[in-house]
């Protein structure tokens, strides 16, 4: 016989809250911690991004050495994709299935993501890609202004392509990314330059940040 599906949550609004009625009486004891189901998604579609993120003005090591890349699982919450729920914030643990069974991959702490909007999970820090970033020049521009060029090198150590972005995070600030070879897009508190790389492919991306003081 198939496996009995598990009762999951009924979501409702409460105002400007989300409302999660069990469907069954549960009993938490004094001092006790329980694991309730509140909802339930299989086959959920994601991809793997790396990402490298710094901040504008950021000054980086001349020794050369090449930094890992955070490993990205990239989901939009929407039913197309396997989701389509309004997810409450919490911690996620993140388990791979290998030959010698379930390996755990992660964890991350995310937000509350609602139905439609983009919903990432940082798995770790890894080495399939590599970066290399270089400070190429740092120049005052008038009383206010200053612009840092940099040039970002990754390689894809892998055998199949990679999505990979460079991210500028917001930080307080004014800045303007001018210059780059590959367009900037707004996202995740920050600016986003995205490509793909090649299995093998080696790539340099250079942009130019303008910062008011």
């Amino acid at each position: 016989p198939p496996p009995a599906v598990a009762p999951q949550a009924e979501q409702s609004e409460l105002g400007d809250y989300k409302l999660y009625t069990l469907p069954f009486p549960t009993t938490v004891a004094a001092r006790q911690t329980k694991q309730l189901l509140m909802m339930k998604a299989e086959g959920v579609a994601f991809d793997r991004v790396y990402r490298f993120s710094t901040w504008p003005g950021s000054s980086f090591s001349a020794d050369g050495r090449p930094l890992a890349v955070d490993l990205l699982m990239r989901m939009k919450n929407s039913k197309a994709s396997g989701l389509g729920l309004p997810i409450p914030g919490g911690n996620a643990t993140i388990t791979q299935e290998t030959p010698n069974g379930a390996l755990i991959a992660g964890s991350y702490k995310f937000e509350n993501s609602p139905v439609g909007s983009p919903f990432d999970l940082t798995l770790a820090s890894s080495r399939q890609v590599e970066v290399t970033p270089v400070l190429v020049s740092d120049v005052t521009k008038g009383k206010r202004n200053r612009e840092f060029t940099y040039a970002i090198e990754a390689v894809n150590h892998t055998a199949a392509p990679a999505a990979f972005e460079v991210r500028v995070m917001q930080s307080y600030q004014v800045f303007k990314i001018t210059n780059a070879t590959v367009k900037p897009v707004s996202r995740d508190g920050g600016r986003v330059m995205a490509v793909v790389l090649a299995p093998g492919e080696r790539r340099t991306l250079r942009y130019t940040v303008r910062i008011t003081q």
